[in-house]
């Protein structure tokens, strides 16, 4: 039995940050979509997927707590509190975000996160 649409994105936001590329081949489909909406670029397939999400794992401790879930079968909206440490120690910060998640046959299709993006906060010089 796959896991519904509700369960797949708890999973994803209970531990993305410390899944192997194993556990994204499984959760995400292969021709999925990933985007973060404020920051140009649309990432396909579960590999980049990976690549991107443990860059930014690779700078941070993340801890996430979902706020509020709104589910359908194929549809999941999860609004997010994320509390970013930095690994140097040298600060933390929060940020809300909402990530809407389309799932097909068991797996996740398309995820798109709506938030604030702040440079300042992420230490990114802005042009």
């Amino acid at each position: 039995m796959s896991a519904s649409a509700e369960e797949l994105v708890r999973r994803v936001c209970d531990g993305w940050n410390e899944f192997a590329m194993e556990d994204f081949r499984e959760i995400f489909a292969e021709d999925c979509t990933y985007q973060n909406i404020p920051i140009p670029g649309i990432h396909h397939g579960p590999d980049a997927i990976f690549e991107v999400l443990g860059a930014i794992g690779a700078g941070y401790e993340i801890k996430l707590r979902i706020d509020n879930l709104v589910t359908s079968p194929t549809l999941v909206m999860a609004e997010r509190t994320e509390h970013f440490t930095r690994q140097d120690g040298t600060g933390s910060f929060e940020l809300q975000a909402v990530g809407v998640f389309e799932v097909r046959d068991g797996r996740i299709q398309s995820w798109r996160d709506y938030f604030h993006f702040d440079p300042t906060l992420w230490g990114v010089e802005q042009a």
